[in-house]
This record gives structure tokens, C-alpha cells and sequence, in this order.
């Protein structure tokens, strides 16, 4: 049986207020075309379909586009909730879609059950020439949610909530299963690597062991955007189909395609490399060098997404806006200079310490904007944080006088 993971799509998602919508078109017709040549029995989603809970209707008919691009597609389609997905939103038309052969899991029941045993979690089988494969679908939880289902029982860790989930389901002994899931797994000798992207959530939650999962013939992770095995090449982490934040930059997305044989003999993977319509870079130099540099840059390359880093010692004349005319999707700006002004108000070099203690709160945000967009503060945004700025002072000395 072959199958095909994906994970983390985040359709809507923007990076530093740009839209990737013409990019997640790009890499999700190159999916489309990776399945049509594949030709899987099913699909896996494993959560984060989309990267805000209220999805905007430009992100929903995108992903509409993208199931619908599936009809001929013969196998099934399973997909989990993520954390950053509504559950009930995601799965809204759930039994109507079964009949579609698409299999969706928003969140757990609201509890308690009862009983050892209980339908927790959605569980499909199909058949092939070895017999049943089991899918079961788990969707991104919270620890109160699984001690909600088993109030009676002390439930302390994420370990011992999943351990319960899994228990609960009762699944066959010597038959191969599937887990979709969308948690933060990882192993004690070989920890699962993060990205900025999803330090968010991953920071608030305990990292379960991957070693729960050892029974499964493949376990499709979602959550962590870095492509990546948990210990065992069988438990893994499809990685998002494209880079979405500038942690991302040495990371090649793939998709992981899947072949389960008999039951006992380990799952065969191969990676489908996925080439975005524009890549996530960093450039640094002085910004002469880098303006000389751009006029011999591919204009394909040239429309990459860049963060920049400018060596030059002396003060520059909007810098931004000059990259801008070459690297028209710059997103950020860094000034080595100004980063050294700044550690000098933390005990650097005397001189830019002076320089700083001299301007206002308001002053100093104003400089630092026009060092990072390349020009000046608009004199109403001025005008409005200088208020903002006096309201908050004046309330802080009427309560230090109270």
C-alpha cells in the first residue's frame, strides 16, 4: 500500500505581512502533479491546513481548489486538525465528505466516556493483497482535553495522555496501523530540531516520547516544519511544503512517499523534493556591493524572499528602498552599525551610549524605523505614538505618586 504525507500546508499564510497565496498555489499544483505520478492509495494531511483558526475565504477556496483538483484521485484522504486549524470549522462537513473518501478529525469528544475502551478516535481500515492497514486519526490535543475524557484517573503527562488515547482505541495486535498525528514528539538521545515558525506552541508543550509510537508500521507527524525522522526512519515528520520563516533557509521540503509492505517488514520511504516559486534567503555586504552584485542576479532569483544584513560603517540614505528597486521582496532589514549603536546602551562603546541618552523614547523608535523601511516615520504615526507615549508615562507616574 503506498501512501503520500503532507503536513503543515498553513494556506493564508503570510510572511512579515506579505501573502504567500501565489506560492502555496505554485507548491500545491506541484503536489497535485506529484500525486497524479504517484498515484497513492491515500493521502495523509496531518494538520495545520490552514495557518489561522478563523481562515480567510481566500485561503478556504484555495484549499477547496485543492480537494477538488483531487476528485479523480481513487485512494482515500485523511486529515487531522492542527493546532493552528478551528477542529470545528475543519471538519465542518465531515459525514457528508466520507462518502467522498475523505476522512476528517477536528478534535477529541468532550468527555468523559466510559469505559476501558471507547470510539475516541476515528479509526478507517483498508485492505490490500497483505490485509487491513488501520488509520487512525489523531488530532492536535491539550492535556486538559484527554484528563476531561477520564476524570476519574490521574493523568500527569503527555506521555501518559497519549498512552490512554492509544489504549482507548484497542487496536489489533499483528496488523499493520497508521498514526496521524500533530504533537511535539521527540526521542531523549536525538531531540526533534525546531524552526522559529513554530517556537510559539512548541515552547508551551511537553515533548512526548517518540518510543509510544514504535508499534505503528508509519507514523505521519505534522506540527514541526523541519522534514525529519523521531528516532526510527518509520516515525516522521513530512516538514511544511515550503519555508515560512527565515529559520527555514537550509531546509529541503519534500514529500514523503510511503510503501507499506507485510506486516512486520518495515515501511519503504522515499522523498519527492518540492521546488518553491520563490526561496527564503539571506544576503549581507555593504549596500553598494550588494546593488553592484544585484544587476548580474536571474531575475527569477531576484524575486526571492530576502532578509538582508549591511556592513557599511557609515550612515545610509534609504537603503531599504534602494535594495527594494532590485530585491523587490525584501522583508528584512538589518544594519550591523546600528545593532552595535544599540549594545552600547548595554555597556558598549561609550560614544553611542551618549549619542542614544540624548533622544527622546519616541526619538529613538523614529531612527530605528528609518533605518529598518529606509524612510522616515510619517509625522501623524509620530504625532500618534508621542501621545500614546505621554498617556502611558503620565499614568505611570500618577500611580508610582498613588
Amino acid at each position: 500500500m503506498k501512501l503520500l504525507h503532507l503536513a503543515d500546508l498553513h494556506i493564508g499564510k503570510k510572511l512579515f505581512d506579505v501573502s504567500l497565496r501565489e506560492d502555496q498555489v505554485y507548491i500545491l499544483d506541484q503536489i497535485l502533479d506529484i500525486v497524479r505520478e504517484e498515484e497513492p492509495n491515500a493521502l495523509l494531511i496531518s494538520g495545520d491546513v490552514y495557518d489561522k483558526a478563523q481562515a480567510s475565504a481566500e485561503a478556504v477556496e484555495l484549499f477547496d481548489h485543492f480537494l477538488t483538483e483531487l476528485r479523480s484521485f481513487p485512494g482515500e484522504i485523511f486529515i487531522i486538525a492542527g493546532n493552528h486549524d478551528s477542529p470545528a470549522r475543519l471538519a465542518y462537513g465531515r459525514n457528508l465528505l466520507q462518502t467522498l473518501r475523505i476522512h476528517l478529525a477536528g478534535e477529541l469528544p468532550s468527555g468523559p466516556v466510559a469505559g476501558e475502551t471507547a470510539n475516541i478516535l476515528p479509526c478507517v481500515t483498508l485492505e490490500d493483497e497483505f490485509g487491513p492497514v488501520h488509520f487512525v486519526l489523531l488530532p492536535f490535543f491539550r492535556l486538559y482535553e484527554v484528563r476531561a475524557l477520564w476524570p476519574e484517573e490521574t493523568i500527569n503527562t503527555y506521555d501518559e495522555a497519549l498512552a490512554k488515547l492509544l489504549a482507548a482505541a484497542d487496536l489489533p495486535a499483528g496488523e499493520r496501523k497508521v498514526l496521524l498525528s500533530h504533537q511535539h514528539y521527540s526521542y531523549a538521545s536525538e531531540p526533534a530540531e525546531l524552526s522559529d515558525s513554530e517556537l510559539d506552541i512548541v515552547g508551551g508543550l511537553d515533548a512526548i516520547n517518540s518510543e509510544i509510537l514504535q508499534d505503528f508500521s508509519y507514523v505521519a507527524l505534522g506540527h514541526l516544519h523541519r522534514p525529519q525522522k523521531v528516532q526510527a526512519p518509520h516515525v516522521r515528520y513530512a516538514g511544511s511544503p515550503l519555508a515560512y520563516s527565515f529559520s527555514e533557509i537550509s531546509q529541503n521540503k519534500s514529500v514523503p512517499i510511503v510503501t507499506l509492505g507485510e506486516p512486520g517488514q518495515p515501511a519503504e520511504i522515499r522523498l519527492r523534493e518540492l521546488t518553491p516559486l520563490r526561496r527564503v534567503r539571506e544576503l549581507r555586504g555593504t549596500l553598494d556591493e550588494l546593488i553592484r552584485e544585484a544587476k548580474d542576479v536571474p531575475e527569477a532569483e531576484a524575486q526571492d524572499f530576502l532578509r538582508i544584513t549591511l556592513t557599511d560603517e557609515d550612515r545610509l540614505e534609504n537603503p531599504m528602498r534602494r535594495l527594494q528597486a532590485w530585491y523587490p521582496n525584501l522583508l528584512a532589514l538589518r544594519i550591523e552599525r546600528q545593532e552595535a549603536a544599540l549594545a552600547g546602551v548595554t555597556g558598549g562603546s561609550g560614544a553611542s551610549a551618549a549619542d542614544i541618552s540624548e533622544k527622546s523614547a519616541v526619538d529613538l523608535f523614529a531612527d530605528f524605523y528609518k533605518e529598518q523601511r529606509g524612510f522616515d516615520l510619517p509625522s501623524e504615526e509620530k504625532e500618534a505614538l508621542q501621545s500614546l507615549w505621554y498617556e502611558l508615562t503620565e499614568a505611570g507616574e500618577q500611580e508610582a505618586r498613588q
